[in-house]
């Protein structure tokens, strides 16, 4: 009996994950490839120089600006000098749209125009076979290749250029700024040209309503019989009314101050309030007290000798010191007599001038009625004619302002510091190239040779499928 078949048995490799890719060690690669990188630094060195020289004659470049400066404003037409009031926001606005003017095609046009700019060589290449100069291909270049530089944290901006003759510079960018210059105070005075013509209109406005209202005001007078000089305003009536007012007001204070002072007097009277300092000073000038105050003196002179001479407990001393104290007490006792006889007296005082600034003020408001009385009467017939006459002052002060306006505007206009712009610095005739530029050249020519170096021996190291390390073997299939 055949025994049974056994399974085949099929060898296989155990299954391990394969790698993606082959393992760069970077450090390795580095120091095994190490000296190349000097070397091709070196040369990298040798080849800046050489493209330094090959472009400082092939391709130089030479680089001018102009800078302007925005200045600020004047408020007012008879200002002695600028004010500045402008923001850091609004500067940056101004020299934005600055720029954005300056690289008008209007200005660059008439820049390139300009009869100076035949001097130049950048011009002449613009020249075609029948010697016309080819303006908007020249103005179409200038587009791209000027630049607008603005100084941040400063009031300047300007114009940048940069050409292959160092003579074409200071040529080209004077005429740009020129032009510039010359658009921007065409606008300002087409500015004030319209801002003029608007004033002298509105000026003649008011002059022939203002002429219509004095033919109309001549009539009325006429017609009522009404002069100036009954003018409720200066009429005698109101001046002596405001007299009398002013006089009814002072009245009214004093009478005011008059109650608060006898108010004051009744208290100290009364105990309420005690004496005051001036009170006591008042007192003790009374003649009555400058004696005692004198007899004090010497009875205060006699007991400080018998002081002197005997002890304090001597009959002798005990005796003046109770004469001083007797003194003492009869003066403070007189001098508060005079306080209260001065208080009597001040209460009486003001009593009667409170009397007498009450009936002064009642007879001063019954002569302010009748001569308001009189007043009212006058108004309503003249009422018509002030309203008339305001209104003439109304456009007497417009027609005055306008006039004032534009005498500003016209002083305003022949101010040279009026424009918001001014130039700055002028473009010179530049001395040193702006490229090629030897410290540039050299270490660019450095890096890049020395990057394509490194970038080729690790490209080798991808293509490269030789077997170096133990890890190479990971990538082989079945190993």
């Amino acid at each position: 009996m055949a025994s049974p078949q056994q399974p085949n048995r099929v060898a296989s490799t155990p299954n391990r994950p394969m790698p993606k890719g082959r393992a760069i060690d970077p450090i390795r690669v580095l120091r095994r490839h190490w000296k190349g990188v000097p070397i091709f630094g070196i040369v990298g060195g040798l080849l800046g120089v050489a493209a330094f020289f090959v472009f400082s004659t092939v391709y130089p470049l030479y680089t001018g600006e102009v800078m302007f400066e925005v200045r600020p404003g004047v408020s007012e037409a008879t200002d002695i000098g600028t004010v500045d009031t402008s923001s850091d926001m609004m500067v940056e606005r101004v020299q934005a749209t600055q720029t954005f003017l300056i690289k008008d095609r209007a200005i660059l046009t008439t820049a390139v125009s300009d009869r100076t700019m035949l001097q130049t060589t950048w011009l002449m290449s613009f020249v075609d076979s029948n010697g016309v100069v080819l303006i908007d291909d020249a103005v179409d270049e200038l587009e791209e290749e000027i630049k607008t530089p603005i100084k941040k944290g400063t009031n300047l901006y300007g114009i940048s250029w940069s050409g292959h003759v160092a003579s074409d510079v200071p040529i080209l960018l004077n005429a740009i700024s020129s032009s510039y210059l010359e658009r921007a105070k065409d606008l300002d005075n087409e500015i004030f040209r319209s801002n003029e013509r608007l004033f002298d209109e509105e000026g003649e406005n008011i002059k022939l309503t203002l002429q219509d209202l004095n033919d109309e005001l001549q009539s009325f007078i006429r017609q009522k019989g009404i002069t100036t000089l009954d003018d409720t305003r200066f009429s005698q009536d109101m001046f002596e009314i405001q007299q009398l007012t002013a006089e009814i007001t002072r009245s009214r204070a004093q009478l005011t101050a008059t109650q608060q002072t006898y108010l004051q007097v009744a208290a100290k009277l009364d105990g309420t309030f005690n004496a005051t300092m001036e009170d006591h000073l008042l007192a003790e000038r009374d003649p009555i007290i400058a004696r005692q105050v004198q007899t004090l003196e010497v009875l205060q002179a006699n007991l400080r000798a018998l002081r002197e001479r005997l002890n304090p407990s001597h009959p002798q001393v005990r005796e003046v010191e109770i004469s001083v104290r007797a003194t003492e007490d009869q003066i403070a006792a007189k001098i508060d007599e005079i306080i209260r006889r001065n208080l009597n007296a001040q209460l009486k005082e003001f009593s009667d001038l409170q009397a007498k600034l009450a009936v002064g003020i009642e007879r001063t408001e019954q002569e302010i009625e009748k001569k308001d009385a009189g007043l009212r009467e006058l108004a309503a017939d003249q009422s018509q004619f002030e309203h008339m006459i305001s209104r003439r002052k109304q456009l007497e002060g417009q027609r005055d302002d306008n006039q004032r306006l534009v005498a500003s505007l016209r002083l305003m206009k022949l101010r040279a510091d009026a424009s918001r712009v001014r130039q700055a610095t002028f473009a010179k005739e530049p001395r040193i190239k702006s490229f090629p530029d030897i410290e540039v050249m050299v270490p660019a020519g450095i890096f890049l040779c020395s990057a394509a170096f490194v970038g080729i021996v690790f490209l080798r190291e991808l293509t490269d499928q030789k077997i170096r390390s133990a890890s190479d073997v990971m990538i082989i299939p079945g190993a």
